[in-house]
């Protein structure tokens, strides 16, 4: 939605779909992360969300932050407007314990569309999995990382703490039977 590009939105539409190939080559193999970060947004333009998802995925480990980013932000809005889980779990859950907190509030983005749809066989798993990561984030001052982390515990456990770390820590000790 960047109103310097809004002009050019046609242009995507219609020639992303023949490029996703040379796009997906790019995000992979270009050596400047600029022009695999720009390949990620490109590649939403696909028509087939299964490929777009394919095609991002393996870069959600890019050496670079701005390309990680770019990957996340465009795997959010696939699983924003999915009915069911489409982006991988794993990839999601492994992004959560990314050294640096813009690459885990991405993924934490992403997993709060994933929690609402997922089934409680992966509630478990992200409360074994990322449970920590979350209950730190949840006691963090900026929204960017808290809310997103409250808003999967609370979809992954039925309760409602809020931002008191307290109780979420004492809910995931509950959980693993501590």
């Amino acid at each position: 939605n960047h109103p310097d590009l809004a002009h050019r939105e046609d242009l995507f539409i219609e020639k992303v779909p023949l490029c996703v190939a040379g796009l997906t080559a790019v995000l992979r193999d270009d050596r400047d992360d600029k022009r695999r970060a720009a390949a990620a947004f490109a590649l939403a333009y696909a028509r087939d969300p299964r490929q777009v998802i394919d095609a991002l995925v393996p870069s959600i480990d890019d050496p670079s932050g701005l390309v990680r980013n770019n990957v996340m932000r465009v795997l959010v809005m696939i699983q924003r407007n999915a009915d069911a889980v489409v982006v991988p779990l794993a990839a999601v859950l492994r992004a959560m314990h990314f050294p640096t907190t813009i690459d885990r509030n991405k993924a934490a983005y992403a997993l709060v569309e994933i929690a609402k749809r997922s089934p409680p066989s992966d509630r478990v798993r992200i409360a074994r999995e990322a449970g920590d990561v979350l209950v730190a984030m949840a006691a963090m001052s900026q929204p960017n990382n808290r809310d997103p982390a409250v808003e999967i515990l609370q979809a992954i456990s039925g309760e409602d703490h809020r931002t008191d770390a307290a109780a979420w820590r004492a809910w995931l000790a509950r959980r693993r039977g501590k």
